[in-house]
């Protein structure tokens, strides 16, 4: 086993102080670098659209195409108690808007084939049951 004497005990020594703030100094670095990286998109200021962005958006994506009409205050309403988030990050609201138009537009297409589907389902119950429409 080798024994240091004390002059080597005290390199030693001063050595591993000049050794511990090196390494604080590059853990600090590190972070910093990836705080920068990952975290960029934290600080980036996230504006909300007003409404008259979300109607003149809807208005755009809508001109041309056969689309119902929706209400652009229930989409901003319901993002807003959301904090205009999905999955702790911020949305791009535009796409979420043409999405949400899509959507509405097929609901909304469903409710009104659903409820022909019932009136006429309701018409032939009132037909006789010896009623032959070919005669």
């Amino acid at each position: 086993m080798e024994t240091f004497n004390q002059k080597e005990a005290d390199d030693l020594l001063r050595g591993a102080k000049e050794f511990q703030p090196n390494i604080a100094a590059k853990i600090a670095a590190a972070i910093a670098e990836h705080e920068e990286k990952y975290h960029e998109i934290d600080r980036i200021k996230f504006n909300p659209p007003t409404l008259e962005e979300i109607k003149t958006a809807y208005l755009k994506y809508c001109k041309g195409k056969e689309y119902k009409s929706i209400d652009c205050e229930d989409f901003r309403l319901y993002w807003e108690s959301c904090g205009w988030k999905r999955k702790g990050k911020y949305i791009n609201w535009l796409p979420t808007l043409y999405r949400y138009i899509r959507m509405q537009d097929k609901y909304q297409r469903q409710g009104i084939a659903k409820n022909m589907d019932y009136q006429l389902k309701s018409k032939e119950k009132n037909i006789p049951k010896r009623y032959n429409p070919c005669l």
